[in-house]
């Protein structure tokens, strides 16, 4: 029996993940260590669980679209965003929409909508945008919450190519359809 490995697990666990006090986020990022989960499974991730959750993945899931060679004229060239500036809103909007807060009081239509009068937001902006958004998630959380945030994103983008005024997926060339809901 080697007495030695809890210790050697535990500096393991150390060199590959940081701890912020609550959430882990991995150092190397192709690396992944399996840890317990509140559930049993060993998934080394925990649900979405508080508003400091949501800041954080926003944060991850903005630095991927802003890095995103489709996203970025749109949401840097196009809409100025200030992520500073508008995480508040963003995380007020989720946490309305994740743990019914009642804190969000804006409307995310008018927003949009003004960026898709300057910037047509066509399927494919959309369609990067919520894989950005389900790979961000999937990094990061797991749990019935995070499952909920797909679910509630999926829908989103659905009802804001709808009132927006274009289809999601091309009438006429089946061969160019696109799916923005996640497949079950």
């Amino acid at each position: 029996m080697d007495h030695d490995a809890p210790d050697v697990a535990r500096d393991r666990m150390e060199l590959l993940w940081t701890s912020n006090g609550r959430n882990h986020e991995p150092r190397d990022k192709g690396s992944f260590l399996n840890l317990a989960a509140s559930d049993g499974e060993a998934t080394g991730m925990c649900d979405v669980r508080t508003r400091a959750d949501i800041d954080a993945l926003l944060r991850a899931f903005y630095t991927r679209v802003f890095d995103d060679d489709l996203l970025r004229h749109v949401f840097v060239e196009v809409a100025h965003m200030d992520l500073e500036e508008h995480l508040p809103v963003l995380g007020d909007f989720w946490e309305k929409v994740l743990f019914n807060s009642g804190v969000y009081g804006g409307n995310a239509m008018r927003v949009h909508r003004r960026i898709h009068d300057l910037e047509p937001l066509t399927a494919a902006h959309f369609e990067r945008w919520l894989a950005l958004w389900n790979q961000t998630l999937e990094a990061h959380h797991v749990g019935p919450v995070a499952t909920a945030a797909k679910e509630h994103a999926a829908r989103i983008a659905v009802a804001m190519r709808r009132d927006l005024g274009r289809e999601a997926t091309p009438r006429n060339n089946p061969s160019t359809s696109v799916s923005i809901l996640p497949r079950a």
